[in-house]
């Protein structure tokens, strides 16, 4: 497999982005669209013509004010905005706004998407494929739903078919009556055919016939990578900084990033993040694993070795495959292409 790397690089005023924050985002077509948290405005990279838009602000104060917010994507003509305990919907304009939580049973709890920790990015709508919102019971936090947005007001549910993954792999810090929780989160794509479930924490592939949605087929990972991350303790913490230990062993462990597919191709492909030293993020590799058409690994890549100075935020246009790059000029905002032949 032959892969032809590229580079393109946005100038922009350090005011308003840097290369070294992570920004909520997501693709339309051939453009990103992100949030710009120093200037709280909703901007936009054109991988078309190489340029930056800048865009509407968002309310900080006032009646229209929205509340703080982990990922924001589009339904319809509207952006919905959700964060841990809210979802609200704005038009365009972003001069409306209208909470809908209350439209849907439970309370969101997790996303389907990394971790806002994660080294995977900050993103829920990153290729042109359907995505997925994991919903919990607000009291209990299980019976897990995944949900496909139709409109900002109709959701679709179906329901995760094996909870025992996420409850296995959750990580307690118990303070008083109340307990802090992280774990891994799935990744939840559609193709055609089905819905393709993966994992943070794991090389295993699921896929799930939604027409039955209890029945599923699971996929081993590829034997070049170590199979999953070492497993949290079964108790809750009750030490934080044993539990903030414990979080970074986790952090630095192994990490598989979302797959999506490859743009022109029945293939899919994700990152993957070997296992990492406590000083340094990416000196275990990054690795591009291409799936093909079974999700069987069908080849793999180190990429570190080809371009040292990439992160693990990617994203997919109809363009190619985009990774962002760490540059130590802030003004300077650049992305690898990859396209894979």
């Amino acid at each position: 497999m032959k892969l032809t790397i590229s580079e393109l690089n946005f100038k922009t005023d350090k005011s308003l982005y840097t290369n070294q924050i992570s920004a909520p985002f997501y693709t339309d077509k051939n453009k990103v669209i992100f949030f710009n948290k120093f200037e709280s405005s909703i901007d936009t990279l054109d991988f078309t013509s190489k340029n930056y838009l800048k865009g509407d602000q968002l309310e900080i104060e006032g009646p229209n004010s929205l509340p703080e917010f982990v990922i924001f994507y589009p339904v319809e003509q509207y952006l919905v905005f959700q964060g841990a305990n809210t979802l609200f919907k704005s038009n365009n304009k972003l001069t409306e706004k209208e909470s809908i939580i209350q439209k849907f049973p439970g309370k969101i709890q997790r996303y389907f998407f990394q971790p806002p920790a994660s080294e995977f990015g900050n993103c829920i709508k990153c290729s042109e494929n359907n995505f997925y919102i994991l919903f919990s019971d607000s009291d209990t936090k299980k019976n897990y739903q995944l949900a496909k947005f139709h409109t900002p007001d109709s959701l679709s549910f179906l329901p995760f078919p094996d909870e025992s993954i996420l409850e296995k792999n959750k990580l307690g810090f118990k303070y008083g009556s109340s307990t802090l929780e992280k774990g891994t989160i799935p990744y939840a794509t559609e193709t055609s055919q089905g819905l393709i479930i993966s994992f943070y924490h794991t090389s295993e592939v699921w896929i799930l016939e939604k027409s039955k949605p209890f029945n599923y087929k699971i996929i081993s990972g590829s034997p070049y990578f170590k199979s999953k991350k070492d497993e949290f303790p079964k108790e809750p913490i009750s030490d934080f900084s044993k539990f903030i230990e414990v979080s970074k062993i986790w952090n630095n462990d192994i990490s598989f990033g979302p797959i999506y597919s490859i743009p022109n191709s029945d293939n899919f492909f994700r990152l993957v993040k070997g296992p990492s030293s406590k000083n340094k993020l990416y000196d275990g590799g990054i690795f591009l694993e291409v799936l093909n058409s079974k999700l069987k690994t069908a080849y793999i890549e180190e990429l570190t070795k080809m371009i040292p100075d990439i992160t693990c935020e990617y994203f997919v246009l109809p363009s190619g495959i985009y990774i962002k790059k760490n540059s130590n000029d802030e003004d300077d905002l650049s992305f690898y292409r990859i396209i894979l032949n």
